[in-house]
């Protein structure tokens, strides 16, 4: 059987922790397969067909991304056993982000098998700084997370339902999503007022277009930041190949590129934790 693990992730830093679990539910005789959240539009049946799957997302002001909500919130009820699990990459303060995102599709008739949240090395994984040549990934973290993976297909190869919990409530978490939930759409709205684009370096390639998960950037109306779309991941300014894209009030920004930039790291291929239990 084949687990698909739908993620979305701009920095990098989601995409490596549900490619840890993935090799973990590998490690299980179960086959995954990930995909980028845009990439499953295209391809609706891998839910439709999945006994199991996985969700991926960063935490954004306490909440999953705009673009995993609404994708979750688009799925249809079900009435058979269909499970999911759960996996989130934070800062820290990610309020009570992963229990509302659960919510979601256990109303729906789906059933939560468990979840996964990793503090980033990093915490905030947007601008490159020197702070980050003296932090590094937490062995033990990748290791959990691998794990996470592992008893996910041990439940699941058992006919067990137990959730899994690999994750803190933070205290008086639910007023803090609850809050951000609130002011994140014109805290959005506000910093798209910061973003621009140096047009002697821009080259029209489209690529911030097609990048833009929210469909927020149209390159015929002047690279046009869209107020009501915008999330702000940066995933434009990061892969822009000429450098064009920028924030007014940091327009020599350094953009964190990767995982892998960080001490610690192991590459997804050479994980074998198989001893974990």
């Amino acid at each position: 059987m084949k687990v698909p693990i739908i993620y979305f992730s701009s920095s990098g830093n989601t995409k490596y922790v549900c490619q840890v679990v993935a090799k973990g539910l590998n490690s299980m005789d179960l086959e995954t397969e990930l995909i980028p959240l845009r990439g499953i539009k295209k391809h609706p049946s891998r839910i439709k067909d999945a006994a199991l799957f996985g969700i991926g997302a960063p935490i954004y002001g306490a909440n999953f991304t705009p673009n995993m909500i609404q994708w979750m919130k688009q799925l249809p009820r079900v009435n058979d056993d269909k499970k999911f699990f759960l996996i989130d990459t934070c800062s820290g303060l990610s309020g009570v982000a992963l229990l509302k995102a659960r919510t979601i599709l256990t109303q729906k008739g789906y059933k939560c098998v468990g979840g996964l949240e990793l503090i980033s090395p990093t915490r905030d994984s947007v601008f490159w700084t020197g702070f980050y040549d003296y932090i590094s990934w937490n062995e033990d973290e990748i290791k959990r997370a691998y794990n996470f993976g592992r008893l996910v297909a041990k439940n699941y190869w058992a006919g067990k339902e137990k959730f899994i919990k690999s994750f803190r409530v933070m205290p008086f978490g639910r007023i803090l999503t609850k809050l951000f939930t609130y002011v994140e759409r014109p805290f959005f709205k506000l910093a798209t007022k910061l973003m621009a684009i140096d047009h002697s370096k821009c080259k029209r390639c489209k690529l911030c277009e097609s990048l833009c998960p929210m469909e927020a950037i149209n390159v015929k109306q002047d690279i046009y930041f869209h107020p009501e779309k915008c999330m702000l991941c940066f995933k434009c300014m990061r892969n822009c190949p000429e450098g064009a894209l920028y924030l007014k009030i940091y327009p020599k920004a350094k953009f964190f590129k990767g995982p892998f930039q960080i001490k610690g790291y192991i590459e997804p291929e050479k994980l074998n934790f198989r001893k974990v239990e």
